[in-house]
């Protein structure tokens, strides 16, 4: 079984569409838990697609606490002729945690209707 529940802060978001027209949301999450011993915070990478996707980007901002769920895939890159390799959460489901303002109005500018791109989907 290939599950993982976390929850943290969002760190940064990145939306785009794939050729398909599919809405991409990748986001980065650092745990709430800092490591006593050592005080370094462990940071995730995450991709969200579909409605999903739109939904969180229209409503979350850096910052946010977000809990997650999904499974783990290792992604391979080359980078300077080095090949890498990075861990990513596919997130399957997700809750933003915490209060809602009352005062505050959804974005101006939602999800990029726009965003195309020739680019591969990162997994």
């Amino acid at each position: 079984m290939n599950t993982i529940y976390l929850v943290g802060k969002i760190t940064n978001m990145d939306s785009r569409f794939s050729k398909g027209g599919m809405p991409i949301l990748n986001f980065g999450m650092a745990d709430n838990k800092t490591a006593k011993k050592t005080g370094v915070k462990q940071f995730f990478n995450c991709v969200l697609f579909g409605k999903g996707a739109e939904i969180l980007c229209n409503y979350a901002k850096k910052g946010d606490t977000i809990a997650v769920s999904g499974k783990c895939e290792w992604q391979q890159y080359l980078k300077n002729d080095e090949t890498r390799t990075v861990l990513k959460v596919i997130v399957s489901d997700f809750e933003l945690c915490g209060e809602k303002k009352t005062d505050e109005k959804p974005p101006e500018e939602p999800f990029p209707k726009t965003a195309e791109t020739d680019e591969e989907i990162d997994f």
